[in-house]
């Protein structure tokens, strides 16, 4: 039986974005994790495999919102699966300020997420 994570993990994982450390953010991922970010060229957005792949993703989100950050978080875990739930605030490349209700599906392995899936919607 593999280590469990728990909501504290989870709420700690949240934190490192807010952060902004690439290292401390990786710390929480395994070796073999993918991350799907919402918006790209896929069906399932941006799609990253390989932990090096992963944190080139993850620098680019913090690249692109230097003042992001994510409040209002909620948690919940159900086996090797858990969902965060968050509200994203920062600026746009262009000047304009968003702000931003989403999810994290996450699946984990041996105590760390192996696959973080996100979803977002936007005020219009």
């Amino acid at each position: 039986m593999g280590i469990k994570v728990n909501v504290e993990f989870l709420k700690a994982f949240g934190n490192a974005w807010n952060n902004h450390d690439i290292d401390e953010l990786m710390s929480y991922m395994d070796e073999n994790c993918i991350f799907q970010g919402s918006m790209g060229p896929e069906i399932c957005g941006s799609y990253y495999e390989g932990f090096n792949n992963v944190r080139e993703g993850y620098q680019k989100m913090l690249d692109t919102f230097p003042d992001g950050t994510w409040t209002d978080d909620t948690h919940f875990i159900a086996d090797n699966q858990g969902v965060s739930e968050w509200t994203f605030r920062g600026t746009s490349p262009d000047g304009s300020k968003i702000e931003i209700r989403g999810c994290d599906i996450l699946t984990f392995r041996n105590g760390k997420i192996s696959i973080k899936n996100s979803f977002r919607k936007i005020k219009v």
